[in-house]
């Protein structure tokens, strides 16, 4: 799971890497907590739900505030974030069908919005 999580960081930081923006590795990280938050937003909607309840502000922050910190926590405490980076641009430039997986990146990201919003308007009371 932590190959894969690290692959995935370096696709969005490789991507962010090519529009030439300066922190393209902590951007990697963001979006994957995003992703990783959004989900965990969906299920606990899900079985709130199933409860009699539902999310509030609250809980939405409670979810976020984490979020933040291990953004901050793997960006600016972990020095080495960069020789990770380097060391999977080593490993998979020149890997096939790079296109697909960059995609699947992509979709994975995407698919923890939609399905956020999707729990949202299934389950509203």
């Amino acid at each position: 799971m932590k190959k894969l999580f690290n692959y995935c960081v370096y696709r969005i930081a490789y991507t962010y890497k090519k529009m030439k923006m300066h922190d393209y590795i902590g951007q990697g990280y963001f979006l994957m907590f995003f992703a990783f938050t959004g989900y965990l937003l969906a299920l606990t909607q899900f079985v709130l739900f199933q409860f009699g309840a539902g999310l509030n502000k609250l809980l939405i922050v409670l979810f976020c505030i984490p979020l933040f910190i291990e953004v901050l926590f793997f960006t600016k405490l972990f020095p080495n974030n960069k020789k990770i980076y380097y060391e999977f641009d080593s490993k998979y430039r020149h890997e096939k069908y790079r296109w697909l997986k960059g995609l699947f990146v992509f979709l994975f990201l995407l698919m923890s919005l939609i399905s956020y919003i999707l729990v949202l308007i299934i389950f509203k009371k």
